[in-house]
């Protein structure tokens, strides 16, 4: 009986990843300056182009500077 519920939860686990589709992004990075810094107060963040593996790449550097926050990017996507 216990194996039943098992072999359910298996089945809801692995069926996402059958059925879905390869990832493919939904934008480039090739103009770093369509992303922004979206930092919480007292966070410092910068945003620069960098070489990726498998090309263009977006490097964030932050600091938090001892305090406690976020450091988010943000880019509008097309709908």
């Amino acid at each position: 009986m216990t194996r039943r519920p098992s072999l359910a939860v298996l089945a809801l686990l692995v069926a996402p990843a059958v059925g879905s589709p390869l990832a493919r992004p939904v934008v480039g990075i090739d103009d770093v300056t369509a992303w922004h810094a979206a930092p919480s107060e007292g966070v410092n963040v910068s945003l620069s182009g960098a070489q990726g593996a498998h090309g263009q790449a977006l490097r964030v550097d932050f600091d938090f500077a001892g305090t406690a926050g976020y450091a988010a990017v943000r880019r509008k996507l097309p709908l």
